[in-house]
């Protein structure tokens, strides 16, 4: 019974990300940043790069109610259970991509409210950072 029309479940679902995500682009003026994003994608999650650590910071604590998390909480070096078989080498990509990487709901329960508390809480960080920083450093956020 829970198999009965999985196939067009599925389809409702991916519209339902897809659309929230191109939502994203739009509103957050991401089609000119990062060449990472497409429209019409059903993104399970949808990513952005921050320009450093203190501004996911920011932005998770900010959204951590209304879904906005970090993706990777530190980078595989420095996971305790594996770093021996790394021959304790630094991976200085890995190291960014965790202080930088977050992402944002794309589920089909997410109101115009829930995408509004979403998309100000990420502007809001954007804005902050562009001050502290004097400017989105090129293809590092999202412009």
């Amino acid at each position: 019974g829970l198999l009965y029309d999985w196939r067009q479940k599925l389809e409702t679902l991916n519209r339902s990300r897809s659309a929230n995500a191109d939502g994203y682009i739009e509103s957050l003026e991401l089609s000119n940043g990062l060449q990472i994003y497409a429209n019409g994608f059903p993104y399970n999650r949808f990513p952005i790069y921050l320009g450093g650590k203190a501004s996911k910071d920011e932005l998770c604590e900010l959204g951590n109610r209304i879904g906005i998390s970090p993706m990777y909480p530190f980078p595989i070096h420095r996971i305790r259970e594996i770093q021996e078989n790394l021959d304790h080498r630094d991976f200085e990509g890995a190291e960014t991509i965790s202080d930088t990487l977050v992402t944002l709901p794309t589920h089909i329960l997410l109101n115009e409210e829930d995408k509004m508390m979403i998309r100000e809480a990420v502007i809001k960080v954007l804005r902050h950072e562009r001050k502290s920083e004097h400017g989105f450093r090129q293809g590092v956020g999202c412009h």
